[in-house]
């Protein structure tokens, strides 16, 4: 905000991260407009975490990061034809 660069993945403590993420492709059966349309849906959730405890993620109102862990969730769509 206000132009600031995010800093939560920054802290004044040494810090060793963690990241896992699970994704799926999903072909769902959709009307075909032509006769290769398709639609791939790619959803993704994502987890990062602070391994050795240190608050680095999530800021408040004075921009200290308050968590030490953070969720991602994404999703990205292909439409083919």
């Amino acid at each position: 905000a206000n132009g600031v660069p995010n800093t939560s993945i920054f802290s004044n403590q040494h810090t060793t991260y963690g990241a896992l993420t699970f994704g799926m492709n999903w072909k769902p059966k959709v009307p075909a407009l032509t006769k290769t349309f398709y639609v791939l849906l790619r959803p993704e959730v994502r987890v990062d975490t602070a391994l050795n405890g240190v608050n680095t993620f999530i800021l408040n109102a004075a921009n200290m990061p308050t968590q030490k862990s953070q969720v991602s969730v994404g999703l990205d769509a292909i439409f083919g034809f």
